[in-house]
C-alpha cells in the first residue's frame, strides 16, 4: 500500500512505496483519493476537443504508414501475408481493398510522403 503526502488543505500531493517523513500515512492503492490523485487533469472543453481531432488525425496518418510499410514488407518478401493472425490478415487485406475502390472512385490515390 501506499504512503501519501499531503498539504495543507489535506489534499494528497504525493505518493511513495516506503514511508517518508513526510508521508506517514497510508492508503489502499485503490482508495478513490488515489484514483483521482492519479488521473490526468483534463484539458478545457475546448482545448480537449481540438486535441482529440488532432490525436485521431495523427491515428490515421500513422494507419497509413503502417499499412505502407506491411506493404513494402510484403513486397520485399520478409514475410508473407500469411505469417500474421488471421485476423491481422483479413483487416490488412479489407483495407486494402477498401483504399482500391476508393482510388478507382476518386482517381490517383494521394501519397504519404
Amino acid at each position: 500500500m501506499p504512503f501519501v503526502q499531503r498539504d495543507q488543505n489535506n489534499n494528497i500531493i504525493a505518493l511513495f512505496a516506503d514511508q517518508q517523513a513526510e508521508a506517514l500515512e497510508e492508503l489502499k492503492v485503490d482508495s478513490q483519493e488515489i484514483i483521482n490523485f492519479l488521473k490526468i487533469p483534463l484539458l478545457n472543453n475546448s482545448d480537449a476537443e481540438e486535441q482529440s481531432q488532432l490525436l485521431l488525425q495523427s491515428d490515421a496518418d500513422f494507419i497509413r504508414v503502417l499499412e505502407d510499410l506491411i506493404s513494402v514488407l510484403l513486397d520485399k518478401h520478409v514475410f508473407l501475408l500469411t505469417d500474421l493472425p488471421s485476423a491481422a490478415q483479413e483487416k490488412l487485406l479489407k483495407r486494402q481493398k477498401i483504399r482500391s475502390d476508393y482510388v478507382n472512385f476518386m482517381g490517383e490515390e494521394e501519397d504519404i510522403f
